[in-house]
């Protein structure tokens, strides 16, 4: 039997199906075209991403570069500090050891100029003693008589 309002349904049925999976078709040729120009962006995404995560651990080596620097810099400081002051000490001991040297010298001619003295009064003795043998003979002899 024919049941007219049941063709109706089943007419109405199919193109309740059909057009359902035209608007799916639709709809994902629409999610298909979407995901595609979306690609690119969620690429540039991941490669900015990626660029941040480099960029903060170039950061974080280069803080640590230059507090390492700042340490280096710091001992750098300290170091300097002590070989000024050793410098200066040192300066000190040279002026101290040239003016002891000057001294010296000062006492070294001082003496050469005593014994040339010395020597020329010896000289001038033994100058003396040639000129007058017979006074230098009565010294000797009366020295030795001394003595006994």
């Amino acid at each position: 039997m024919y049941d007219p309002d049941r063709s109706i349904l089943v007419r109405y049925a199919t193109s309740l199906r059909d057009l359902h999976e035209q608007v799916v078709e639709r709809k994902d040729h629409q999610l298909t075209i979407a995901r595609s120009s979306l690609q690119p962006k969620d690429d540039r995404i991941t490669h900015l991403e990626n660029r941040v995560e480099e960029l903060q651990t170039a950061q974080e080596q280069l803080e640590a570069t230059l507090a390492h620097r700042n340490d280096e810099l710091a001992e750098a400081w300290v170091r300097t500090d002590t070989l000024t002051v050793r410098v200066q000490q040192l300066e000190t001991e040279v002026a101290q050891h040239v003016e002891q040297q000057g001294e010296m010298i000062q006492q070294m001619e001082n003496a050469a100029e005593h014994l040339e003295h010395l020597q020329g009064l010896l000289q001038q003795e033994e100058s003396e003693e040639e000129e007058d043998p017979e006074e230098n003979e009565w010294f000797n002899s009366e020295v030795d008589d001394d003595d006994n």
